[in-house]
């Protein structure tokens, strides 16, 4: 009989990696290479906490493409992001709320004083540079009435809902000054509709855009493409709305005969990418269901070759994500690049290069530009170095690792092992499923906060390994994969994630008596079913789970989600509804169960954990709900981030050590 030899460490090595070294890290984003390919500018995001700040203040950099002379274009105490080049390469326009609300603004890239471009009654959420540069094209939603604002002093502001929605219209502000010295601002848009994305035509005389009801999640669906004579005012629809569809990304080519968009299926997070003659008629679908990838990898088509004979997308590629070069003559698309997980990413002004804010299992998160040349391989180079000095501390090891379902079908993970690690040994696992259903997990950098539920770094300095599955519904592997869910959640899903573990014991990696399970949104919902199926994980964090599928149904944001998932209304299958909510099977639950969740949480609302915790509660087992102020679905603040890592951690070391046996 061979001998468990059992060391606890006294506590963690100081050269350990730290979840403040997580929040401390750059994490940059929106990304644009200057229309001469030389230069980058990115918003770069850090934390700031003091006795009075918990923040995540963004500033603007600029580089030159090739890495070096790297400054901070941006200072103070407001957030700067969204930077875009001018089309003559002389200026950036950015968002801030520097005046107090998201306007524009615009800064010589040679330095200087940034100029406030637009004064709206709201707030600017999205703009484009027109061609020529002449103006910057914005959307905007609709101000308050003066009987609404009278109303509200008065306290006499009862809401209605689904009545008086604030309509997004496209605006127009000219980047020179008018003979009162004004930056002139034009509404472009009205009716009663929003605007979600559009594009100029190229001799500037229509506008091309995706309407719809309303942008609240709840009336998302169905979409319309319409276009806009400008000189006339004539509005014409050119793509009739579809049930359960949405489009996005719309793109003129640069010659000017095509029209590209992207066609939105439902939640499953894959999209047809179309072109149709930009003066209207039937569209021709170049690739259907594409992998879009998930909540946090939201590229989408990126836009037209110069030549427009090509259209260029990010897409999930199981644990990695690509950008592809999809011919316009309807031949196969290519894969130009594959990298473990692609951020953010953009095509400048000239089409010549692309932005890309990449990262890897062993590369932290840095700005890269690589120039295009039809569907040839791209060659990124590294724009930035704002990771490249982290401090030298012992670091994990991450793979991808694959193993059958009981069904056949197999299934990929990411494994991270724990920093001080050695071959023979077992280690406590953490098994974190994912949002969505149709998210999915990709090579992140461990020590990054490109997925900040579990910081996975920090995890594994501890002495945990941590396993990051890609059970069936998660996007990267074909439309069937993520629809294998379909009316099954806490199914064949469920069995995907058990199996994983039983092959990593089975492999001598996991103790099988110290396993724990984490996940936020569906992953927490994911975690609650577990601990109502099986006692064998030892503890359990739910965070922002779903607790009871038929109230959550009823109180969440998004009216059609669970009806996308299940087949039906709760009211058509009111049995499907209850056998799948964790909820209705309480009474098995014996796993030490932490809930975590945002106050303000519109997607999963706090009721759910609430109907957890106090169930648990009133049954005796170990538990423990914690409420963040001022959050929604995600925590944004970096103090209550590092407090919702800390309790993850700390519960799980509670209920057994986090140190390796060697058998």
């Amino acid at each position: 009989m061979k001998t468990a030899m059992v060391t606890e460490p006294s506590g963690i090595d100081p050269s350990a990696w730290t979840l403040d070294d997580t929040l401390n890290m750059a994490s940059m984003s929106e990304v644009d290479v200057s229309p001469d390919g030389k230069k980058a500018v990115y918003s770069v995001s850090r934390s700031i906490m003091t006795n009075t700040q918990s923040e995540l203040l963004s500033q603007i950099y600029l580089s030159d493409t090739s890495g070096a002379n790297t400054v901070q274009l941006t200072q103070g105490e407001s957030s700067c992001y969204s930077p875009q080049w001018s089309p003559d390469g002389k200026q950036v326009a950015f968002l801030s709320a520097m005046s107090g609300k998201n306007e524009i603004w615009v800064i010589p890239a040679a330095g200087g004083e940034a100029v406030q471009l637009t004064h709206v009654a709201t707030a600017v959420y999205l703009f484009r540079w027109s061609r020529d540069g002449s103006f910057i094209s914005y959307m905007a939603p609709d101000p308050l009435t003066p009987e609404e604002i009278q109303a509200a002093l008065e306290k006499d502001d009862a809401i209605v809902i689904g009545e008086n929605d604030k309509m997004v219209r496209l605006w127009t502000v000219s980047t020179r000054k008018d003979s009162s010295g004004e930056y002139a601002m034009r509404r472009i848009t009205n009716g009663d509709y929003s605007v979600l994305s559009w594009d100029w035509s190229p001799d500037g005389k229509t506008v091309t855009f995706v309407r719809q009801q309303s942008l609240t999640p709840e009336y998302e669906y169905p979409a319309t493409i319409s276009r806009l004579e400008l000189e006339s005012g004539a509005l014409t629809d050119l793509v009739p709305p579809v049930d359960r569809t949405g489009y996005n990304f719309l793109t003129y080519s640069p010659d000017g005969k095509w029209i590209a968009f992207a066609t939105i299926n439902a939640f499953y997070f894959s999209m047809d990418v179309s072109i149709m003659p930009s003066e209207g008629g039937q569209p021709r679908i170049l690739a259907k269901e594409q992998d879009e990838g998930s909540l946090l990898h939201p590229l989408g088509l990126l836009g037209w070759s110069s030549d427009s004979k090509y259209l260029y997308l990010s897409s999930a590629r199981g644990t990695t994500a690509a950008i592809t070069a999809l011919p316009v003559d309807g031949s196969a698309y290519r894969d130009i690049l594959t990298r473990g997980y692609i951020a953010g990413g953009r095509m400048n002004s000239s089409r010549t290069m692309l932005g890309l804010i990449m990262e890897d299992f062993t590369t932290p998160q840095e700005v890269y530009a690589a120039a295009l040349a039809g569907n040839d391989d791209l060659k990124p180079v590294k724009a930035s170095n704002l990771n490249a000095r982290l401090p030298l501390k012992k670091v994990w090891n991450s793979e991808v690792v694959r193993w059958p379902s009981r069904d056949g079908l197999m299934i990929e993970g990411i494994l991270t092992y724990p920093a001080s690690g050695e071959p023979g040994q077992r280690y406590p696992l953490v098994v974190e499923i994912h949002g969505g259903p149709s998210a999915s997990f990709f090579q992140y950098y461990a020590g990054g906060r490109s997925w900040y539920i579990s910081p996975a770094g920090a995890f594994a300095a501890r002495g945990f390994a941590l396993l990051r599955p890609n059970i069936r519904g998660s996007a990267g592997y074909g439309a069937d994969f993520t629809r294998a869910n379909y009316r099954d959640w806490g199914g064949k899903d469920y069995q995907d994630m058990l199996d994983g573990v039983d092959y990593l014991v089975n492999r001598g990696v996991a103790d099988p008596d110290r396993l724990a399970i984490m996940g936020q949104s569906y992953g927490g919902y994911m975690t609650a079913w577990t601990v109502t199926q099986t006692d064998k994980f030892k503890a359990a964090a739910m965070i922002s789970g779903i607790s009871n599928l038929i109230s959550d149904a009823g109180t969440l944001d998004i009216l059609h989600y669970e009806r996308d998932y299940f087949g039906s209304y709760f009211w058509e299958d009111y049995a499907l509804y209850l056998s799948r909510s964790p909820i209705m099977h309480v009474e098995k639950v014996t796993t030490p169960t932490l809930i975590l969740h945002g106050q303000l949480d519109p997607r999963v609302p706090l009721g759910q954990g609430q109907e957890f915790y106090n169930a648990l509660k009133l049954r005796n087992v170990p538990t423990k709900m914690v409420v963040y102020p001022r959050s929604g679905h995600f925590p944004g603040e970096p103090k209550l981030i590092r407090d919702m890592w800390e309790r993850e951690i700390d519960w799980f070391k509670q209920y057994f050590p986090p140190y390796a046996k060697t058998i």
